[in-house]
């Protein structure tokens, strides 16, 4: 193993080394990298790169300041030939030589998922005759802060799953919530090669980048979404939406602050309690932010619309076929609501209501200026050949990410914990230990 026996190669996902996922990230650190070799992970006969990024451990500082990340992605429905009583055998390899090998169980729902609703892996041309953006030499940075319930985790999952297969670079392997990952994209001189951030809070992110850069959004029909947000909230944060049903979530001052208008002014850090009280307010500062902001503001409802105009503007010439990701199982319906809940929900939202009317007029001249052809038409046809997954499986995805939500709070708390203890003042941390000895 000569000189590589010294790396070693620590991974972080998947979470308890369990692969869940029809695409599953495989991401962690490296001690003692060596920059100049290739790595890469072998499965079976399959072969994948390992792309390295900037891992948030070390933009935290929880990790070691020479900690390398790594990350990949395996599509499932590729490599579950090659399990073995229900695991998987990863091999690390250095310039294609093994330097490290990890078991992995694969759950048998992912099993049922890769075999049985199978990820469309193949990429489609874009082909829009005209393009109703600016060309743009390096091509756009684009950074996309969605908003909740609006299919945001799904664009997120096809844009990152593009960059890797095209081996672009990656600011961090998740979303980039932290300014200091946004800032070592230009300590490592990676701007060039990075174009795709998203996060709910990376707004401000192409305020520490040069040009060019655009930033993005997603709007949704409001009282859909808010139903979404309101099935997604009971099922996935039960802790921090206690609300047993949706009259009471309506009457809430979270009603209001979940709305698309106030969410776009609370990601640009806009939000006052004026637009929270004051619907012209709201509406004026949310359109304003709309057509000052953001260079594309697409729908849900035309989401394969919506990728094609994102790949105009990022000048992407294919693009994979998106797939739903922590899409809620059935739950409560429009048509579940009374005619009085109903009316005072759509009177709740008028602003989203005006805003989202604006913002789709404008996104179909966008369409018709951009004069789609058989491409879209394709892609569109191909999508709706697509199986939808069976409510017991979202209730299982969406059960997972409530897991991971709780171990990463309790993570996020012990680190706290532990740089609280390291910057005791010198003899604080005796005293107390001997005060829990004697108690």
């Amino acid at each position: 193993m000569g000189i590589y026996c010294s790396m070693l190669l620590h991974l972080d996902r998947p979470a308890d080394r369990l692969l869940t996922e029809r695409l599953e990230l495989v991401a962690g650190w490296i001690e003692d990298d060596r920059p100049d070799s290739s790595l890469s992970l072998l499965i079976g006969r399959r072969e994948l790169p390992l792309l390295r990024c900037v891992h948030p451990g070390v933009a935290g500082g929880w990790l070691p300041e020479g900690a390398q990340g790594f990350y990949s992605y395996v599509a499932l429905q590729d490599v579950v030939g090659f399990a073995r009583s229900g695991f998987l055998a990863f091999d690390f390899a250095v310039d294609g030589q093994t330097i490290q090998r990890e078991i992995l169980r694969v759950s048998p729902t992912a099993v049922n998922l890769a075999e049985q609703y199978p990820l469309d892996l193949r990429t489609y041309p874009v082909d829009g005759r005209c393009n109703p953006f600016p060309p743009s030499d390096p091509p756009r940075l684009i950074i996309f802060p969605s908003l909740g319930a609006v299919g945001g985790s799904s664009i997120n999952s096809l844009f990152r799953f593009h960059m890797y297969r095209n081996q672009l670079d990656f600011p961090v392997f998740e979303e980039a919530n932290d300014c200091a990952l946004w800032g070592a994209l230009r300590t490592r001189e990676l701007h060039s090669r990075v174009r795709w951030i998203d996060g709910h809070d990376c707004y401000a992110a192409g305020d520490r980048q040069g040009p060019p850069w655009a930033r993005i959004t997603l709007l949704r029909n409001p009282l859909p979404r808010m139903l979404t947000a309101f099935n997604y909230g009971r099922l996935v944060h039960p802790y921090d939406f206690p609300f047993s049903n949706f009259e009471q979530f309506l009457a809430s001052s979270r009603f209001r602050r979940q709305s698309m208008a106030f969410e776009l002014l609370a990601t640009a850090g806009r939000a006052t309690a004026e637009a929270e009280q004051d619907d012209d307010v709201l509406y004026r500062e949310a359109r304003t932010s709309v057509e000052r902001d953001y260079a594309l503001a697409g729908i849900t409802e035309c989401f394969e619309e919506t990728i094609f105009l994102i790949c105009l503007l990022a000048e992407i010439p294919t693009i994979g076929m998106w797939w739903r990701v922590l899409s809620t199982p059935s739950g409560l319906q429009i048509d579940d609501l009374g005619k009085d809940i109903r009316r005072r929900a759509e009177k709740a939202l008028e602003v989203d209501f005006a805003l989202y009317g604006e913002v789709k007029a404008k996104f179909s001249r966008l369409v018709e200026a951009s004069e789609f052809g058989r491409a879209l038409k394709s892609y569109k046809a191909q999508s709706r050949r697509r199986r939808e997954l069976p409510d017991l499986y979202k209730m299982a995805e969406c059960l997972r990410w409530r897991q991971l939500i709780a171990e990463n709070r309790l993570l996020q708390t012990r680190a706290a914990s532990n740089f609280e203890t390291s910057h005791r003042p010198a003899g604080a941390a005796g005293q107390d230990d001997w005060q829990l000895g004697e108690s």
